[in-house]
């Protein structure tokens, strides 16, 4: 009789337990009571200075091979776009070069930055603006890399 009070106290403890610390999925009704998650994005909050580096391969061209670059990406307010930047193509270091051009980004936080040099790279803008992932999408290159506010 011990042994059968015994199993029925541990199976009701069992069950118990199981009702508190397992979680049940929500119904649509739940999950619509949710507030969704707002982000803060928008070109409104990229214009300064940041610390910016990109690696990659170019293949095709003259440079073909590793790439790499470091330089400073300023943002305008009004969309504009100067970068300062150092650049190491295959193991060739170029002069630093100051080149203009324009961004856009929307409030998904994907956006775009053009160069006057007809590179464009695609950008995703993370943590309210601090921080922005760049990939290049003209052909001739793999390039990505990121930008950090100073």
């Amino acid at each position: 009789m011990k042994t059968h009070l015994m199993a029925f106290m541990l199976g009701v403890c069992a069950t118990l337990l199981v009702a508190r610390y397992v979680r049940q999925p929500m119904t649509a009704v739940q999950a619509q009571a949710i507030p969704s998650r707002t982000r803060a994005c928008g070109a409104d909050l990229l214009p300064g200075f940041y610390s910016l580096s990109l690696t990659g391969e170019t293949v095709a061209g003259n440079n073909e091979g590793p790439y790499a670059a470091l330089g400073l990406l300023t943002l305008e307010s009004n969309g504009a776009a100067t970068l300062v930047v150092a650049q190491n193509y295959n193991g060739v270091v170029t002069p630093t070069v100051t080149t203009l051009g324009r961004y856009v980004v929307g409030n998904d936080c994907t956006g775009a930055l053009i160069l006057g040099t007809g590179a464009r790279f695609e950008l995703v803008m993370n943590n309210a603006g601090r921080e922005i992932n760049l990939l290049q999408t003209v052909q001739g290159g793999v390039i990505q890399g990121v930008a950090k506010r100073q």
